[in-house]
């Protein structure tokens, strides 16, 4: 194609957006880029809005050359750019729309695609003869990465370097899918390249494919190249001109269409590869449209540790002494290649080492832009984003997608969270709905998720959703900027708490030990992120499931040390009088209690009424709760005497204050009840149960949570005097447990384990063997095998195979649980002390 034509090409597509913005005067564009003009805000306003530096004035002379194509080598960048913008400035001043952000990036690329190819167009037109000679469009490609890391995944990529018609290939097109910054451009650009090199290969075709204006520019360019389609003529037409000439095969052609935003931009535009073609598509879009038998998928995932390691040792060849902590820098960093480049360079320009590097990354009082290339820097391998700004563009397409408006702040929620795994209840639940809008549910939120999900921003891996961590980490600290009043961050900070909280209470949730763990994981990753906004107005419940998790699988020692680090934290930011210092004060006895602390439990339990007592008074609800807990403590801790007479002033208060049927005053009675029998008087505690059941029952309900427990309670003290008769009980009541509470319910392994003990008792030792057996295996099964209980269900059963008697067998299961109590509780606490007793008498009466 000669260079006249491709000047008439270029020149139509500059009168064409003319037109399309109102068709402004040379006079008009010139004034909308001085200062001084009406024009200049809006301008201003758009360069900011896409990132720009600020806008460079345009002389009638040089926009006079750009309109006229005059120019031997085609025009520089920045005059395209500001008349582009020039252009929409001044049809938004006189009424038309307000670009948003995406859109208007995009149109800047498609002007930059079609200045390249003009350029591209001028330099064959005055160095290419003859009507065979190869055609290469959309040259210079991206300039190759320094170093171009040799990955695995290449070995994959090779087979599409083999495009000879001899060669049977079943995939003749490649997609290259993955989240942005892992790689696949340079990857396409490589195989470009080689390709490039092949003169049998007639056409070899490289699109920015951001949009589908840039793939019908890109396609017109080559079709007019090619001799397919006049210049005037239009970009559809030529793009259809060149396809059929791509499906007839008469000669070799690679076709590369580069960073697909949406499959739907390709709708009829997929060249069709037959024996002499062939494509490649690079995209961060996942879907199954992609997945055709005539095309190949391949995942382009971040370096593997040792490609990182290669890489960060590349780089710093020439500075050995900073590249310390090259595994740690690219573990911090994810392992994703931009990242990687754009650290290193920050790095080596401040002549920082590794760990200096690392200790600026991992500063919380420091954003991710704080330590990459700034905006004034070049950064390496001629690359047009930031880190920080990656996946901007990402983020604003899903918005628009459907359900518009609801993947940014879905993903803000998710980056408060562990990215290492977000169990997806902790999203799509009605709190996460309610703060994304008034009418969202939970099916718009699963929606949101998926295209979250199709934009490489997320992985929703079955029931588990994992993000990046510079992923997570950027969205985070945008949010962060965006939301500047303090009610929206609170607002956010809340949604993700409450979904957490959500999840948790859920029934179905309350028995998988690993869903259980990760909430508490994401559970501390949300405090760290927003815990101010925790604290108001009140302590959120999240706050103390932390705690509440990690006493819950038997790690006793560390919720202690937590829920003193909250009860400070609370009475710091609530104050020492606030109920929830007090509760988190109270949990901490129970945990000092569970570490084998029993008499520190009730000297901190008897400080936090007392101190109730003063502050709030004693009728107070909270102070009476108190005092109950401390009556337990004192109970658990051997003064069953005190326990008794606390209990007794409680009821009399409970009784005065909230009324005789009050449930809380009905537990209470229930509790001294059950010290009363602890007590030695086992007669009145079932006189008293036989008189509490059918009233709780009355009160509460026949299935209710506390009539069980009343229930539960007059079987046991039955069952001390007559273990036959408490036996029978105890089995009418396990299928109203199985029935209301589920078999994974901690209430119904009890009834279970005294069903157990009370067959031994009654003399029944092989049937009781058998349901110990099967019991502690349902522990292990349905909450965790070091759970206190199941630690004490296999000391029943090492005391039942002593009475059988099979020594061996029990001296095997103790030992076992002296180590696992040991590891779990400490050498110290009196459980093992009882375990490491039991084994040395049973040795003592049973010699080997």
């Amino acid at each position: 194609m000669s260079a006249d034509v491709a000047r008439e090409w270029f020149r139509t597509e500059l009168d064409r957006l003319r037109r399309q913005s109102g068709s402004p005067s040379i006079r008009d564009l010139v004034a909308s880029t001085r200062k001084k003009s009406k024009y200049w805000s809006v301008l201003n306003n758009l360069t900011d809005k896409a990132g720009l530096p600020p806008p460079k004035e345009l002389s009638r002379s040089t926009l006079h050359d750009l309109l006229s194509c005059k120019t031997v080598k085609g025009p520089a960048a920045w005059p395209v750019k500001m008349f582009v913008l020039a252009c929409v400035a001044w049809r938004q001043y006189h009424g038309g729309p307000k670009p948003p952000r995406h859109a208007l990036l995009a149109l800047l690329a498609e002007w930059e695609q079609r200045r390249v190819i003009y350029e591209d167009l001028l330099l064959v037109a005055a160095t290419t003869e003859g009507a065979g000679s190869p055609v290469r469009i959309g040259w210079p490609l991206p300039m190759t990465a320094d170093p171009l890391q040799e990955r695995d995944i290449v070995v994959e990529l090779d087979k599409a370097t083999r495009c000879a018609g001899a060669i049977e290939l079943t995939q003749r097109t490649l997609v290259l899918e993955g989240t942005g910054g892992v790689g696949k451009t340079q990857l396409a650009a490589d195989f470009a390249r080689r390709i490039a090199g092949d003169q049998e290969i007639r056409l070899v075709l490289w699109a920015s494919a951001g949009s589908r204006d840039t793939v019908l520019s890109a396609y017109a360019a080559a079709a007019f190249e090619l001799g397919l389609a006049d210049a005037d003529a239009p970009l559809a037409d030529a793009a259809q001109q060149l396809q059929a000439w791509l499906a007839r095969g008469c000669e070799r052609w690679v076709v590369v269409l580069d960073d697909v935003q949406n499959p739907a931009d390709l709708q009829g535009l997929w060249p069709e590869p037959g024996s002499a073609g062939r494509v490649v598509v690079t995209t961060r879009y996942r879907d199954e449209s992609w997945n055709r038998t005539d095309r190949g998928v391949i995942t382009v995932d971040v370096f593997t540790p040792d490609e990182s390691a290669a890489y960060l040792a590349h780089k710093f060849a020439r500075s050995p002494e900073l590249g310390d902590g090259a595994a740690e820098l690219a573990a911090a960093l994810g392992h994703l290649p931009i990242a990687l480049a754009q650290a290193t360079a920050y790095q080596l320009s401040r002549r920082l080492s590794g760990h200096q590097y690392l200790d600026r990354l991992t500063d919380q009082r420091r954003t991710l832009r704080d330590v990459l290339p700034g905006p004034a820097e070049l950064l390496p391998d001629d690359q047009p984003y930031t880190v920080a700004e990656i996946w901007s563009l990402s983020i604003e397409l899903a918005d628009t997608l459907t359900p518009p408006g609801l993947a940014r702040p879905l993903l803000a929620v998710a980056s408060l969270l562990d990215p290492t795994g977000i169990p997806d209840s902790v999203l799509r639940n009605a709190q996460v709905a309610r703060y994304l809008g008034q009418r969202v549910d939970s099916d718009a939120v699963h929606e949101a998720l998926w295209v979250l999900h199709r934009l490489n921003l997320v992985t929703v891996d079955g029931l588990m959703v994992r993000m990046h961590a510079l992923v997570h980490r950027t969205t985070r600290e945008a949010a962060r900027t965006e939301l500047t009043a303090p009610e929206a961050w609170h607002q956010l900070v809340h949604a993700a708490a409450d979904g957490i909280a959500a999840a948790g209470n859920d029934r179905i949730n309350s028995t998988n030990r690993d869903l259980l763990n990760s909430l508490r994981q994401n559970a501390q990753v949300l405090i760290g992120h927003g815990g101010d906004a925790l604290w108001t107005p009140d302590g959120h419940v999240v706050l103390f499931g932390v705690g509440e998790m990690l006493l819950r699988f038997s790690h006793a020692g560390d919720a202690a040390a937590y829920f003193k680090i909250l009860a400070d934290t609370a009475c710091e930011r609530l104050g020492a009088t606030h109920v929830d210092t007090y509760l988190a004060r109270a949990r901490y006895a129970t945990c000092l209690e569970e570490t084998g602390q029993p008499k520190l439990a009730v000297a901190e339990m008897e400080q936090i009424v007392a101190d109730c007592g003063r502050t709030l008074g004693i009728e107070n609800p909270t102070t009476l709760n108190h005092m109950g807990n401390l009556a337990g403590h004192r109970g658990r801790a051997d003064d069953i005497a005190g326990a008794v007479r606390d209990y007794e002033h409680l009821v009399g208060l409970r009784t005065r204050i909230q009324g005789a049927n009050h449930r809380n005053t009905l537990m209470s009675r229930s509790n001294l009840a059950r010290w009363r029998g602890e007590a030695g008087d086992i007669p009145g505690a079932i006189q008293a149960f036989s008189e509490l059941v059918p009233l709780v029952a009355r009160v509460c309900g026949p299935l209710d949570h506390q009539t069980l427990i009343t229930l539960s309670n007059h079987a046991s003290w039955v069952g001390e005097l007559d273990p036959l008769a408490g036996l029978a009980e105890y089995l009418q009541l396990l299928p109203k447990q199985m029935t209301r509470l589920g078999a994974a319910s901690e209430r119904t392994l009890t009834t279970r384990r005294n069903i157990a003990m009370l067959l031994g008792e009654a003399g029944y030792l092989t049937e009781a063997i058998r349901e110990f057996t099967l019991l502690i295996a349902d522990y292990g099964r349905f909450l965790h095998p070091d759970r206190l209980e199941a630690l004490a269900a296999r000391h029943d059963l090492a005391t039942l195979l002593i009475d059988v008697p099979d020594v061996p067998g029990a001296l095997r299961i103790l030992r076992e649980l002296l180590a696992d109590r040991t590891r779990i509780l400490g050498a110290g606490h009196p459980a093992t002390a009882a375990t490491r007793e039991m084994i040395e008498n049973t040795l003592r009466d049973n010699p080997e």
